[in-house]
């Protein structure tokens, strides 16, 4: 009796060992699901930017050695969604200037529904008010940070823009995909399939692969 009484004492043991498992296993499951569900916030530190500023903004070069404009291009790895962006620098004629860059990851929410592959997203340099008169950036700027939001539109996604600053977040600027032509800087650029003026939103028609050439 005592030896029945003692396995019984073991099996019951055993049950709530295997019990307590199964719950460790299930929150570390709900926490999997919960990264999987979620993407990038991102950022451009002071240090990468430095890639650019003041080489590519000195307000004394020839306008063909400044930035205008920086492009953005994310693309989407369903397999690890993993959401990753790029960034360029071009000046107005449309070159490019210095290196790409691919932004750092952070953890937020990624919206659905996800963008078409082949869109891109432009800030005039002049409108995010990062550099100093002569062309370096602001001494308290420590980063730009990117998080996307869903967009009022066919699959979109917008990026709110903002700077860190004495350690504050302030917000810069949305910027939105490219096409919809209507969102390009500057708008409706000739290469616009159908043309659009500044009443038309044109469809996704530009080929993907039109968009990753540029």
């Amino acid at each position: 009796m005592q030896t029945s009484h003692f396995s019984l004492k073991k099996i019951i043991g055993l049950l709530l060992f295997v019990g307590a498992v199964i719950s460790i296993l299930n929150i570390t499951s709900c926490n999997d699901n919960k990264k999987a569900a979620s993407s990038s916030c991102l950022t451009l530190t002071k240090a990468q930017l430095d890639n650019w500023f003041p080489t590519f903004s000195n307000p004394g070069d020839p306008v063909a050695n400044q930035v205008s404009v920086l492009r953005f291009y994310p693309t989407y790895d369903a397999g690890s969604n993993n959401y990753t962006v790029t960034v360029k620098a071009f000046n107005a004629a449309n070159a490019q200037l210095g290196n790409e860059l691919t932004l750092n990851s952070g953890t937020c929410v990624l919206p659905q529904p996800l963008p078409p592959l082949g869109q891109k997203y432009e800030a005039f340099l002049s409108e995010l008010n990062i550099l100093k008169a002569d062309g370096s950036l602001l001494d308290n700027l420590t980063e730009l940070i990117l998080s996307p939001s869903s967009y009022a539109g066919p699959n979109l996604i917008q990026f709110n823009v903002a700077a860190k600053i004495n350690g504050a977040t302030q917000t810069m600027m949305v910027i939105l995909p490219c096409p919809p032509c209507i969102n390009c800087r500057p708008p409706c650029p000739d290469n616009c399939t159908p043309p659009c003026d500044s009443t038309f939103v044109d469809s996704l028609q530009i080929s993907t692969d039109t968009m990753r050439s540029k």
